[in-house]
């Protein structure tokens, strides 16, 4: 299923197709498109989502995960020199990084961010599904 969080006078406007790609992981390369698919849930790994949902948010502070969020929905400036980018790029990781110490620091386990990254197409969509659905996975 494919969802999205409206608050207050949010809306999707006339394309959904283009928001739903704004919406998607933002790729690191300028030469990769976003995949929206990345932020289709199933239908029967909800209940174990939840589970690992449960699991981080009980712990884990919500602000770097707001911030690698952020940064995962922001694409680089095409018309940026080479230099601009890899500062682009060096970011990013810097804000995984951070989230990931985080991670570890309230004692959340690997496996459980594996399992969580592996039921939500991957590590940098499951990290934008948890943030966005944060308040609602309960």
């Amino acid at each position: 299923m494919a969802y999205e969080v409206l608050e207050a006078f949010d809306h999707v406007g006339r394309d959904l197709v283009a928001y739903r790609t704004e919406r998607s992981p933002q790729p690191v390369d300028p030469q990769t498109v976003p995949q929206p698919a990345t932020l289709l849930l199933r239908g029967e790994n909800l209940a174990t989502t939840c589970q690992l949902t449960q699991e981080i948010r009980g712990r884990l502070p919500r602000r770097p995960l707001h911030a690698l969020a952020a940064h995962l929905l922001t694409p680089w400036p095409p018309t940026t020199a080479a230099m601009a980018w890899q500062a682009y790029a060096r970011e990013r990781q810097q804000r995984q990084t951070q989230l990931i110490t985080s991670v570890r620091q309230a004692g959340i386990p690997a496996t459980t961010v594996a399992a969580l990254a592996a039921l939500l197409s991957g590590e940098e969509a499951s990290w934008l599904h948890l943030n966005t659905l944060w308040d609602y996975l309960v």
